[in-house]
Parts: C-alpha cells; sequence; structure tokens
C-alpha cells in the first residue's frame, strides 16, 4: 500500500498451473511470487499507469483472460475503444490493440488511427500463425520501426507490434 494504491497479492496468483484433461487434475508448474510481488510493488509507487486501449465495435475475439493477466501483470491498464463512437484515439493510449476483427473498420476509423500513429502511437495486433514474416516485412516497408513478432506458448506467431516512428523504448 503506497498512499491511495494498494495491491492483493492472492497465494493463488503466485503458482502456475496447467490442467491435465486426462485426470482433470490441477497441477503446479511453476513458482512466480516474485513476479507477482514486484508487480504489485510497481503498481502502487507508480504514478501514472500506461493505458492500451483494445478496438471494439468490429466483433473483435475476446482477449484471454492469459493475455488479460500478463497485461495487468505488467502493470498496464486495458480499456475499451470504439472509434464509431470516438473522436479521436485518446491522448493517453500508449498502445492501440486491434484484436482479431471480424469486420472491416470504416474509412473515418482507419483514418483516426493513421493520425494516432503519424504522433508516434503504438499498434499492436493479433495475427494469424502464419502470418508474422509477411506482415513484419510489409509493416517495415510501409514506414513503421521496430516491429516485432511475437509468438504464444506454443511457439506460433501470435501477436504483431510496431510504431510508426522509432521509439521503441517507450514501450
Amino acid at each position: 500500500m503506497c498512499g491511495d494504491k494498494s495491491k492483493v497479492v492472492n497465494y493463488s496468483d503466485m503458482y502456475e498451473t496447467s490442467i491435465d484433461y486426462n485426470t482433470y487434475s490441477q497441477q503446479v508448474t511453476g513458482f512466480d511470487g516474485e513476479g507477482q510481488l514486484t508487480s504489485a510493488m510497481n503498481y502502487v509507487i507508480s504514478e501514472d499507469m500506461p493505458i492500451l486501449y483494445t478496438l471494439e465495435g468490429h466483433e473483435e475475439a475476446a482477449m484471454s483472460e492469459n493475455m488479460k493477466e500478463t497485461i495487468q501483470k505488467a502493470n498496464i491498464e486495458i480499456q475499451n475503444l470504439n472509434l464509431l463512437t470516438e473522436e479521436a484515439v485518446p491522448e493517453d493510449a500508449e498502445c492501440l490493440f486491434v484484436f482479431a476483427p471480424a469486420k472491416d473498420l470504416t474509412e473515418d476509423e482507419a483514418n483516426k488511427i493513421i493520425e494516432y500513429l503519424e504522433q508516434g502511437g503504438w499498434l499492436c495486433f493479433e495475427i494469424g500463425y502464419d502470418q508474422g514474416e509477411a506482415l513484419k516485412e510489409m509493416m517495415t516497408e510501409a514506414g513503421y520501426g521496430q516491429v516485432k513478432i511475437i509468438k504464444d506458448l506454443a511457439g506460433r506467431d501470435r501477436v504483431a507490434i510496431g510504431q510508426k516512428n522509432n521509439n521503441w523504448n517507450a514501450l
């Protein structure tokens, strides 16, 4: 606890577990007490938490609980953003995450995202397992700096991230 901010670390959050679907039993696979406590301490002493906005309004896939927990453990706040109803990407956006939309964005929405990116904003989106290298090449050719493809737990390409100008250390 620090001032008005506090964070409780549950005992169960300190252990990483997996489920054996053959026996329907849960097994401890790792200990993350240090990571959880460090995250909690950083949260209570940090004045400003970065905000990751997730685009909504296009029947996007739901973000998995595991992904949400990983992002929140890094002390990044997650908020939803609908550019059909908002004038622009908020100024406090550290990153805009487009999570597998099923419908196309409107031209107006695309222009709002382009404006955000032209001001140095970050773009992050979920990709198909076989799209990483082609997408990285396409983003690099389009002027994105520090394009990175992040793999999922199974080792497959899952997320692409990049910024229109080279300010990689900000995220």
